[in-house]
């Protein structure tokens, strides 16, 4: 499934405030696994 880059913006925006891995997968219903993924999008923002 794809994201779109606003969506992907919100969930690592919610990382770096503080929330934990777990938080993120549960409220976006994401998986570890797609998250895991976007650690490489995190260093183009």
């Amino acid at each position: 499934m794809a994201y779109r880059v606003d969506f992907r913006k919100c969930v690592v925006e919610n990382l770096e405030s503080g929330k934990t891995w777990d938080e993120v997968v549960s409220i976006f219903s994401i998986s570890r696994t797609t998250l895991s993924h976007w650690g490489h999008f995190t260093a183009m923002l």
